[in-house]
């Protein structure tokens, strides 16, 4: 048994995957690297979780010099020491995404990876301090793609290897 997989004439088969694989030999093992894809799957980035605030004394100040991290598929929700803020490009947001060194504010669902986070201090009578804690949570793409190294060895008093099947 391999893995669950039952071994029949020395092979062992899996079917529904799609496969590169890439061979070299040497006279003591034969190496073979499998990539295997299944598509793009999302999740949660886990990239900009907590990320210390900047020291902000006016309006429109830089809240945080992390930006976001991976390339956003949801809306962005911010928080600060876990409460949500309302981040968006409206004159009553707390806080607002922008590309351009805070020129433009971008709106809810528009955020880039890249991108910066701006404080409202009129908005929200409150400044940041460095002990504040910012997380950024949204979801993200990613390439379901594995690396799988496999090294099969002859034995050389049988001259028998294990060859492994993916389909």
């Amino acid at each position: 048994m391999f893995k669950g997989k039952q071994l029949e004439n020395e092979s062992i088969t899996q079917n529904k995957l799609n496969l590169e694989t890439v061979s070299t030999s040497t006279a003591l093992a034969t190496v073979e690297y499998v990539n295997i894809s299944g598509g793009t799957k999302s999740s949660w980035s886990l990239k900009n979780y907590n990320m210390s605030a900047s020291v902000t004394h006016y309006d429109s100040d830089l809240a945080c010099n992390t930006e976001i991290a991976d390339v956003p598929i949801s809306t962005v929700i911010v928080t600060l020491n876990g409460l949500v803020l309302n981040v968006d490009s409206g004159a009553t947001a707390d806080a607002y995404f922008s590309g351009n060194s805070g020129a433009t504010a971008r709106g809810k669902g528009e955020e880039q990876q890249g991108d910066l986070l701006y404080w409202k201090y009129n908005n929200t009578g409150y400044h940041l301090e460095n002990t504040d804690i910012i997380d950024f949570i949204y979801l993200t793409k990613y390439n379901q793609q594995t690396s799988l190294s496999l090294v099969f060895q002859t034995d050389q008093s049988t001259n028998k290897t294990v060859t492994l099947t993916l389909k």
